[in-house]
């Protein structure tokens, strides 16, 4: 590709101290309205943050955390990042690890509780209203699911990476 990216993306890993138990591949998309539905909309973060490379122009015109979001800021900037990109680029690699270390039940309801209380904070900065109320109760339904999930302790009793 002869374009400079603005952004390139990776896959990542998530592991526990019992080994791996999940991977994203990076999605290529290409279309920041769709990353954006999918953020909203979707059971899983298309993009992690710390699985970007970013250029010095795209920093400079996002520009620093919002500093004022309790959680999901790491959400916030991506969405900010897709928001002011040109050229998104995909590494077909795992380029990030992410360590899971929530074992304990409580841990892991705490965990999704506060994801409840304050991604909806989040998502209203970057959502008109109805597409905000009706992505504030999907993203609420979705962490329910996955405290469920967790507080079964599904990433543990099975191998998710085949599914």
């Amino acid at each position: 590709c002869d374009t400079p990216q603005d952004l390139v993306v990776g896959g990542y890993e998530v592991f526990s101290d019992k080994g791996v138990v999940g991977r994203r591949e990076a999605p290529e998309e290409n279309d920041p309205a769709n990353i954006k539905y999918k953020f909203c909309f979707g059971y899983k973060t298309p993009i992690y943050l710390n699985s970007c490379l970013i250029s010095r122009d795209l920093l400079m015109q996002v520009g620093p955390f919002d500093e004022s979001l309790r959680r999901a800021q790491d959400q916030d900037y991506v969405l900010r990042m897709i928001k002011n990109t040109r050229n998104i680029g995909y590494i077909s690699s795992y380029v990030y690890r992410h360590r899971k270390h929530r074992d304990k039940y409580i841990e892991r309801i705490k965990y999704r509780g506060k994801n409840l209380i304050y991604r909806p904070q989040m998502l209203k900065k970057h959502t008109g209203i109805f597409e905000g109320a009706l992505s504030i109760v999907v993203s609420s339904l979705f962490d329910i699911a996955k405290m469920i999930y967790e507080i079964r302790g599904e990433y543990y009793s099975r191998n998710i990476l085949s599914s």
